[in-house]
């Protein structure tokens, strides 16, 4: 058994730059020191869409076993939408949202 000192932390959504048409992946960078313990659960577009990990593809959104969010056939509207990632710590049980919202860059 190791101690576990419980530090505050802020998951950082990354925002790619991709071209019309094609995939995005959205990444939820988590820092290193609680990398371990923490996973993402979940991702929203706000105001108040959710996306959940599901084993295929949905359609539009799908959030991969690694937490990453691809949002497939991006479009004008979809680079105008805002997305932050939802994190759990297991060892405290706590939940953090991403102080910061990404959005996918057109280029």
């Amino acid at each position: 058994m190791f101690p576990v000192v419980n530090q505050p932390y802020d998951p950082e959504v990354q925002s790619p730059g991709g071209f019309l048409g094609n995939n995005v992946l959205m990444r939820c960078n988590v820092p290193s020191f609680v990398r371990d313990h923490v996973t993402v659960t979940s991702w929203f577009q706000e105001p108040a869409f959710n996306i959940y990990p599901t084993p295929i593809s949905d359609g539009k959104y799908h959030m991969l076993p690694s937490g990453e969010l691809m949002i497939i056939n991006i479009t004008r509207t979809d680079a105008q939408m805002t997305y932050r990632c939802r994190t759990h710590h297991r060892l405290t049980q706590e939940t953090v949202v991403s102080s910061n919202a990404g959005r996918p860059q057109l280029t």
